[in-house]
């Protein structure tokens, strides 16, 4: 592939991806790709994915074929892979910003925020939620019902946000 005609596409794809990253993953594709088709085998995904030092679970991978491949045709091509690695690195900013959001609420580094700080951190992440859908996400977050809530608790429903 043509690192201008990459970076042509990933423009109208609208995500975000730094050209460093861009040619890194062309490289590895390259590496993983069939000289004659200039695709790769979604069987392949694992071993490209861990080129780049990623090191996805069997299910994850199960996951990233599905989304990058919905038609079953057993190839991807490097636009798929560009815009996959554009939402994982999407993904992990906001796992990163969660967490900032989380130890600014936790004023004593304890790993717990108290129930009533739970509004204003999903608001600090700009989410709009309903008296109703705090109470549920508060209740499925606060199992223990001790009235704070540990990291580790809120990580199991920031999907839900």
């Amino acid at each position: 592939w043509d690192t201008e005609k990459v970076l042509i596409i990933m423009s109208n794809i609208n995500r975000s991806l730094s050209e460093s990253h861009i040619l890194e993953y062309q490289q590895a594709f390259n590496t993983f790709h069939d000289k004659t088709t200039g695709l790769v085998s979604t069987k392949q995904l694992g071993n490209l994915l861990r080129h780049l030092g990623m090191n996805p679970t069997k299910e994850e991978l199960q996951d990233l074929t599905i989304q990058i491949d919905p038609h079953v045709s057993g190839f991807l091509k490097l636009p798929d892979l560009l815009d996959m690695m554009s939402r994982i690195i999407m993904e992990r900013n906001y796992d990163a910003q969660i967490e900032d959001a989380f130890r600014c609420f936790d004023k004593k580094g304890l790993g717990t925020i108290p129930r009533q700080d739970f509004e204003m951190l999903v608001e600090n992440l700009g989410e709009k939620l309903t008296d109703e859908e705090k109470n549920g996400l508060l209740d499925e977050a606060d199992r223990d019902q001790e009235g704070f809530i540990s990291y580790s608790e809120f990580c199991s429903i920031k999907y839900l946000l």
